[in-house]
Formats: C-alpha cells, structure tokens, sequence
C-alpha cells in the first residue's frame, strides 16, 4: 500500500502501459538561486539551465487528458530578473525550453488553495506543476502558508501525476510527499561541489555538464521509500545510511503516486469467463488513509461494459470489486470514484485484457513430416545418418 511505481525512467524508453502516470524530477537542490540569465547572449546559465533542461525532459512525457500546456508556477511570481529570484528562474526556463511554456504564478497560500480547488474541478488545466523550493527568494520561504497548502492537497498532487500530469520541485519543503509516503524523507545537509550527473542524469539532461549542477551548495538528499524512482545527480562525498551515495535529484517518467484513491493493479489479463479482482485505496487531502468510505465501482468501456458495484472501505483504507469476463475478449475499463470530504468525486481507472487461449492442434507424425522438411530438420537427420552409416 502507497508504493510508488515507475514504468519507465527518464531518459529510457519504454513498452506503453495504460496506466502510467506522468513524469516526476524532486530535487534537493538549490538551483533556482544558483543560476541566471546572461543578458548578452540571452541563455540561461548553471542552475537555470538546469530548470531549462528539466522543463525540455518533462514536457513530451505528460499525457494528462486535456492539458493546456502550461505550468502552473507555485509559491513565487512572475519576474524578469537575472539572478537568485526563483520566479524569475521559472520564466527564463520555461521561455527558452522547447518552442516555449506559458507559465501561470500562484503566490501565497490562498492563492495556492485555490489553485488545487480548480485543479479539481477541471477549471485549472496545466501540463505542469512547479513548486518553487525554499532556497532563493521569491519562493516557499516567504510565507509559511504555502507549505501548508502543499501538505493540505498531497492527494491533489498525486490524482495530478496519476492522470499524466509533470512535475518539478526543488528545496527541503517536502511535507506533502511525506503525507503520501511515511517511510520517506530528505534529510539535511550537503556539500558544495561534489555533484555528478548519473547515466540516467545525463541521458536525461542533454547538454548539462557536472559544473552546472554543482553551481551552489545543496541542501538535502532523499532517503527512504520513494519506489524506483532513479537517482538523477548524486553526491560524490555524502552517502546514505546505507552507505550508498547521497540521492540529490531523482526522477522518473510514467510515476504513479499515492493519490486520493488508487486501483490495484493498475493493468492485468484474464482469461475469458474468469474473475477478476481490483482493490482501491482511499486517502484524505493529506495522504491519510480512509475508513468507512463508499466506494463505486464501474466498467465504464469494453466488453463487459456496465458491470458495478460498491464497497465500504476497511481499517486499511480498502474496498474491492470483482467482475467476470464473460463479454468475450476486449480491454474493459473499469473506474472506481469516491465523495471526498468537500463533496469533489475523486476518480481513478485500471484496465484489465480479457483473452481466450488458441488451442495448438496435435500433429500426427505424418502431417508434422512436411513441417520438418520446411524447417530442414529432416535434411539434417539424413546427413547425420548417412555420417554414422
């Protein structure tokens, strides 16, 4: 319960899953204050680039239905300076990245509640959420409502990344991702210069070296459970309690996050006329699971079209749903929704592939002849005959 799953990291290709979620970069990076904007030659420098680079890597990896391209910037606003202002850092990425993002600001913590209130209602409809960090100015550090806001819409953030939607964060405010994973954390501390793309960091990032990375201190790394998300840039000096290097930015495209609820598996085949079984999970606002909670189940498309049924959530958070193939083969489609505690519908699908077996006829040893001299085998049995003749 409340594993992160990656079907493909950044960087890799990947078999297409009907699942998947969008794709994830978390750093504990400082890197909006570190990097800036030459005038002269009108290129992001260092730690900018770096936003440039994410942005360029996020972007062709989002699949969230109706999306209007744009990044949703949140804890800063708008700015044309050229140095140490997270906002202005957004702007200048987003800018140059690609033929160009618009980028829409949500600074402070109403603002920041409202976002996620549209987000919900499908008012708001960005490709990407950025949330600013805490290491530069025009950031989470002027107003400690923001971090709040973040921690009261954790499962917001999650249905976001579940439906195919990017995301991108910097600094130590990670209060809402410890609400969706307990086990998780980002530990203090860090060095200066000590940085080094991974593989899969540079694959990644085309064209970022090791000195923009390591432009300015770092502040934290990642420790715990946050599934297989890869490790983008790791620290040459500090390590883990494991001794493994220090984790400073990760990511993965495809990420699927403990959201509000969440169907288990994600995608499976049966055999026709068999069952199948879903389990979906229940969270509040903040990652918390939920008791007592109705669930509705439906296969909303595919053969067995139509098929419900609810459940009331256990101690755990879990209500299931079974249903019988019995409409043939086909991929059904089935959606389990709930009423949260703001009277939204929260939603969520899986799929499951519905198949028969062919049967493989039994050849008798005169029709599996012709097979064998197609294949040559026979020929061959003649010369091995003939060499021990």
């Amino acid at each position: 319960m409340g594993v992160l799953v990656i079907v493909a990291l950044l960087g890799l290709s990947a078999r297409p899953a009907a699942a998947a979620g969008g794709p994830v970069i978390l750093g504990g990076d400082d890197l909006t204050d570190h990097g800036g904007r030459d005038t002269a030659t009108n290129v992001n420098l260092e730690g900018w680039l770096y936003l440039e680079k994410a942005l360029e890597n996020i972007k062709p990896s989002v699949t969230r239905p109706g999306n209007n391209g744009s990044i949703a910037a949140l804890g800063s606003t708008d700015s044309t300076n050229t140095s140490a202002d997270a906002g202005a850092a957004m702007h200048f990425a987003a800018q140059d990245a690609g033929s160009g993002i618009p980028v829409t600001y949500y600074d402070g913590g109403p603002a920041m509640e409202q976002f996620f209130a549209d987000l919900r209602s499908g008012v708001a409809k960005p490709a990407i959420i950025w949330i600013a960090g805490n290491g530069s100015s025009n950031d989470l550090s002027s107003d400690a409502s923001e971090p709040q806001a973040l921690v009261n819409n954790a499962t917001t953030i999650g249905d976001f990344v579940n439906s195919g939607g990017g995301l991108m964060s910097h600094g130590s405010e990670y209060g809402w991702l410890f609400g969706l994973f307990p086990n998780a954390s980002a530990p203090p501390g860090g060095a200066s210069g000590d940085l080094e793309l991974t593989p899969q960091g540079t694959a990644a990032f085309p064209g970022l070296t090791n000195s923009d990375v390591n432009a300015g201190p770092w502040h934290n790394s990642f420790e715990g459970d946050l599934g297989g998300l890869a490790t983008l840039v790791r620290s040459t000096t500090e390590v883990d309690p494991q001794g493994n290097p220090a984790r400073v930015i990760v990511g993965g495209a495809g990420v699927v996050l403990p959201g509000s609820i969440v169907l288990d598996p994600p995608t499976a085949q049966n055999l026709v006329g068999t069952s199948h079984t879903v389990t979906a999970t229940v969270r509040n606002d903040q990652g918390q699971v939920q008791t007592g909670t109705l669930v509705t189940f439906t296969v909303i498309s595919g053969p067995n079209q139509g098929d419900t049924g609810t459940g009331t959530t256990n101690s755990g958070g879990q209500a299931t749903f079974s249903w019988t193939g019995d409409g043939g083969e086909g991929v059904d489609t089935v959606q389990a929704s709930f009423v949260d505690a703001s009277s939204n519908t929260r939603t969520t699908t899986a799929t499951k592939t519905w198949f028969t077996v062919v049967p493989i006829p039994i050849l008798s040893p005169t029709s599996l002849l012709p097979v064998l001299i197609a294949s040559g085998l026979v020929v061959v049995w003649r010369r091995r005959r003939r060499q021990l003749a």
